[in-house]
């Protein structure tokens, strides 16, 4: 090789590595510009979730106030009322007439209408307090679907990127 041709070849050489240096480091602000953004998105994404949880818990303890708040008095309206039939002071709607067992003979009959009007004071009792069971039961109903509703009204990321509802 003559002299020309090695200071061309070494130029040459000089020249690639100089190239592939600056573009290496032209590659490495790239990717540490990427895994920035990529940690800055990724930052954002976990306030969003935390935002939409705590938003959540916020309703779904809404919810539960209320409803354990229903609960609480639908229970002493209901223990208020078997304690007015006790004391007497409230009677369930006559709409019937007992049998009278003891004027019949022992045997099941309507009665001539004279005896035994209405329902005893146990049975009102125990139709109350099934009553008021029953209110509670529903109320709870009631808080289970809202619950489902506010659940269903998160939107979360779907996993192309769109939002569903």
């Amino acid at each position: 090789m003559n002299g020309k041709t090695l200071i061309v070849a070494v130029c040459l050489i000089t020249g690639f590595t100089a190239g592939w240096i600056g573009n290496g480091h032209r590659m490495e602000a790239e990717i540490a510009a990427i895994k920035t953004e990529a940690a800055e998105a990724k930052e954002r994404f976990e306030r969003d979730a935390r935002q939409a949880e705590h938003k959540h818990a916020q309703r779904i303890a809404e919810i539960d106030k209320t409803y354990t708040e229903k609960l609480k008095n639908e229970r002493n309206r209901n223990r208020a009322v078997v304690a007015d039939l006790r004391r007497g002071a409230v009677q369930l709607r006559e709409r019937f007439t007992c049998p009278d067992v003891s004027a019949t003979g022992g045997t099941a009959g309507m009665g001539d209408g004279t005896a035994g009007r209405g329902l005893r004071s146990e049975d009102a009792e125990f139709l109350v307090s099934e009553s008021g069971r029953a209110d509670r039961i529903v109320t709870q109903l009631q808080a289970c679907q809202d619950i489902i509703r506010a659940d269903r009204t998160i939107t979360a990321k779907d996993t192309d990127g769109t939002r569903q509802q």
